[in-house]
């Protein structure tokens, strides 16, 4: 469990700023539930009066603990933090699995549990030959009570410290906690701690822009149209097509400076000729969230994913619009699975028709989510 931790500590993209706390926190954890498992097994070894399937239950527990913590640090790691009760389940998606079981996770699992299964071979054939054991049931008592008050009395304001859980721990927070819901079956909404006009800080600056509203802070009137604009002519509606790419960060796009230079050519000649938003903020940290901003203009909600706990809620953005405005057809095209994160509880009933990739030639390339990005092109 130590190395799990410095495996999570080296490889999450937020780690905690306080280490030693941070570790110790979690090493404490450890402790009083290896210390509980030892003194319940014991106990029930005596009332038996048979010792040999203890060693087996102990060393099975200990074995399953461990395979938990890997799983677990991978999860902590991709995610950056500890996921919300939301997200679990898409975590357990066979799709998510199968992509991110990756060989090197596959050799550290063993590299892991190989050794700590010597050990407890080693330990086993050792206690077979002593005389007296240390593990009486008032020292594992004493150990495993000292351990978890340990574990308590350290501040819970360690930075992060919830990515330093014992997985059984964070496991029991994450689904014995409650989701809280509003009148009407929604997720809350708590009462601003600021003005709601503070949100146009987040805005590009422009000191003539004319806002229109308090109560709709970023609403503003449009700038006069340039004479240079393309018009479409009347009563004609083209397609309209959406490119969404995920992963693509502005330093690696040349038109924002990225390097090596010359890595997008085509992006940087849009940026040219069309519109570029030079100052953007990221919507939340998921694909969900970024989906819902791009179609519903609405930040993430930080108690539920809206697209899979509420996909049905009645939100109002692009697609209605479009909608009003004589456009009929939504087609929503993904080279991955679609019941990944629950898209298709979400797309379906506003009216999307949806290709995803069970729709794909199978000779098609794959990844390990899906088909390549050349094949959907």
């Amino acid at each position: 469990m130590f190395v799990l931790r410095l495996h999570i500590h080296g490889h999450s993209p937020l780690p905690s700023q306080q280490a030693l706390p941070w570790l110790a926190a979690g090493i404490a954890e450890d402790s009083a539930i290896a210390g509980l498992a030892a003194l319940l097994l014991l106990a029930l070894a005596r009332l038996g009066r048979r010792d040999g399937w203890t060693r087996v239950a102990f060393a099975t527990f200990v074995t399953l603990l461990l395979g938990v913590a890997l799983v677990w640090s991978e999860v902590v790691i991709f995610f950056g933090q500890v996921p919300p009760r939301e997200v679990l389940p898409a975590g357990m998606n066979f799709t998510f699995a199968r992509g991110s079981a990756s060989g090197a996770a596959v050799r550290r699992a063993a590299l892991l549990l190989l050794p700590a299964a010597f050990l407890l071979w080693t330990c086993a054939r050792q206690a077979r030959k002593a005389r007296w054991a240390w593990a009486s049931a008032g020292r594992l008592f004493a150990a495993s009570l000292i351990a978890g008050i340990v574990a308590i009395l350290l501040p819970a304001s360690i930075h992060r410290r919830e990515t330093a859980r014992n997985p059984l721990v964070a496991q029991f927070a994450i689904w014995g906690s409650r989701t809280e819901s509003g009148a009407r079956g929604g997720s809350p909404v708590p009462a601003p701690r600021s003005g709601a006009a503070t949100v146009r800080r987040l805005a590009p600056e422009n000191p003539s822009r004319e806002y229109l509203s308090e109560g709709f802070p970023l609403s503003h009137r449009a700038p006069r149209r340039s004479a240079l604009a393309p018009r479409l002519p009347s009563g004609l509606r083209p397609n309209i097509v959406f490119l969404l790419l995920e992963g693509v960060r502005a330093e690696e796009v040349g038109v924002y400076g990225g390097k090596p230079a010359g890595l997008t050519p085509n992006l940087d000649r849009l940026a040219r000729d069309g519109v570029l938003v030079e100052k953007a903020f990221s919507p939340g940290q998921q694909t969900p969230d970024a989906e819902l901003a791009l179609w519903y203009g609405i930040h993430p909600n930080p108690y539920s994913s809206v697209m899979m706990s509420h996909p049905t809620i009645r939100l109002w953005g692009l697609p209605e619009i479009l909608r009003e405005s004589g456009w009929r057809s939504f087609l929503w095209i993904h080279n991955g699975d679609q019941h990944f994160y629950r898209r298709d509880g979400f797309y379906l009933p506003r009216g999307f028709q949806m290709v995803d990739g069970s729709d794909f030639p199978a000779d098609d390339p794959r990844t390990n989510w899906g088909y390549t990005d050349r094949a959907l092109a």
